[in-house]
Formats: C-alpha cells, structure tokens, sequence
C-alpha cells in the first residue's frame, strides 16, 4: 500500500469534504487513494533542484574491516567521498589519498558489479 511520492514539496493526505474521497496532494497534483491510506504510507523522495542530484539516488554505506593487527576498522562511503577510521587514513595527505582498507574496500566492490554484469 506504500506510495512512492517525488516532489519539490512535502506531500500531504488530504481528505475532501466535496466527494468523500482521499487525495495525496504533491507540488499541485492531487491522486486519488484508498480511504484506509495514511500519511505513513508516503516515501517521499524531494526532487533535486536544476543541478542537484537526487536523494534516492546518493549512496550511504558503512563497512566493518578487520586491520592486519586484528583492530576493527568503519569504511564509509557518503555519496561520491570514501574515508576509513584508520590512522593512516588520516595521515595519508589529509584523507586525500585511499588506505589499503579503502582500497580493498573498492576492489571488492567493482568485483560485486563486474559479476553481475
């Protein structure tokens, strides 16, 4: 029953005294739903401004990497900038240049999407 919403604005339900029936309201466009929807149904991605990119689309994910000395490691990657919680990272250029647990990191990665192609 969930309604995926791409909008500029935060979409609404709304319920219209004229007919009886339920609408989402979304940048000016009313859709007709089911009277039993609510307004926890919505996932709503805001649409990107010219020249954003778009929520739905930016990746957030965090790896835990065993270090060669048995220390536990976070490797996140937040859109398009990857970064480890390493010493190294830190002192490789300001976090300009990769660690080897990023790199590795990436290599298993583009390992996963070449298999599926």
């Amino acid at each position: 029953m969930k309604r995926i919403i791409h909008s500029f604005v935060v979409p609404i339900v709304y319920d219209s005294l004229q007919d009886g029936k339920r609408y989402i309201i979304a940048d000016g466009k009313y859709t007709e739903v089911e009277k039993e929807f609510n307004w926890h149904d919505i996932v709503w991605f805001k649409k990107p401004f010219k020249g954003g990119k778009n929520e739905a689309f930016k990746i957030n994910i965090d790896w835990e990497v065993e270090g060669s000395k048995g220390k536990t490691y976070t490797v996140r990657v937040n859109d398009d900038s990857w970064s480890c919680s390493c010493p190294a990272f830190g002192w490789k250029g300001g976090g300009r240049r990769d660690c080897k647990h990023i790199i590795k990191k990436k290599e298993e990665v583009t390992w996963e999407i070449n298999k599926t192609k």
